[in-house]
C-alpha cells in the first residue's frame, strides 16, 4: 500500500542466510510495517530475532530475498548503489 503520508514502507520483507550447501536459516520472515512522517518505530525482540537484519535491509547494506522497501515513495531496489550513500 503506497501512501504519501508514509516516509518508509516495508512490505513482506524476507531474508535468509545460508548455513551450508543444503540449508539456510530464516532471519526475517514476511515482515511489514509503515512509518509516517514524524513517527518513531522501535524494533524489539530476543537476540537473533532479526532486528539488525531488518535495519540492514532497510539501509540496503544487505539485499532482502523478497519484499519491498519504499522510502519517500521510491522503491530503494531501483536506486543504484552509488546513489545510496546520500540517502543513508
Amino acid at each position: 500500500m503506497r501512501n504519501g503520508n508514509h516516509i518508509l514502507q516495508v512490505e513482506k520483507l524476507t531474508k535468509t542466510y545460508p548455513i551450508n550447501k543444503n540449508s539456510s536459516i530464516v532471519a526475517v520472515n514476511n515482515i511489514s510495517f509503515h512509518i509516517k512522517k514524524c513517527e518513531t518505530l522501535g524494533l524489539v525482540g530476543e537476540s537473533g530475532s532479526g532486528k539488525t537484519t531488518v535495519g540492514r535491509c532497510v539501509l540496503r547494506l544487505i539485499e532482502p530475498d523478497s519484499g519491498k522497501i519504499i522510502f519517500s515513495n521510491i522503491d530503494i531496489s531501483t536506486i543504484p548503489d552509488k546513489d545510496l550513500r546520500s540517502l543513508r
